[in-house]
């Protein structure tokens, strides 16, 4: 983050049961704890949405879109993948769209992202549920 003033990272990586409770979308299912992938051997990592909430919270990032079960892709063991969109926290900016979400009390969709593309439609959606369709 210290070697460029702009950067935008899309990281997608079967985490889904890291993010879940968080996003209260505890309905969906995807990528469990311990995650493994029995063709190589490879395990997913342990913290990275705690990493990532820590840096949104320190205000090195702002995390603009979040979605424990994007996609399931059907040649990977690990099923469905997660992702998690950010860029580096810009000097004055307000808070992302994840953290308004997470400020809130209502759930979260049964489907999609927060602050990502409606998948209805596929306009911006904003945050807040209450402004959804």
């Amino acid at each position: 983050m210290g070697l460029a003033p702009v950067v935008d990272v899309i990281h997608v990586e079967p985490i889904g049961w890291q993010m879940r409770d968080q996003l209260r979308v505890g309905m969906r299912h995807g990528a469990a704890i311990g995650n493994i992938d029995k063709a190589h051997g490879f395990q997913t990592n342990q913290n990275y949405w705690k990493l990532v909430l820590k840096l949104e919270s320190d205000e090195k990032l702002t995390i603009d879109e979040a979605d424990p079960e994007m996609c399931g892709w059907g040649f990977a063991d690990w099923g469905v993948y997660s992702l998690i969109r950010f860029h580096k926290h810009r000097t004055g900016e307000s808070k992302g769209a994840v953290a308004e979400f997470l400020a809130g009390t209502g759930p979260g969709p049964a489907v999609g992202s927060i602050g990502g593309p409606c998948i209805a439609c596929g306009t911006i959606r904003n945050a807040r549920k209450e402004d959804w369709y």
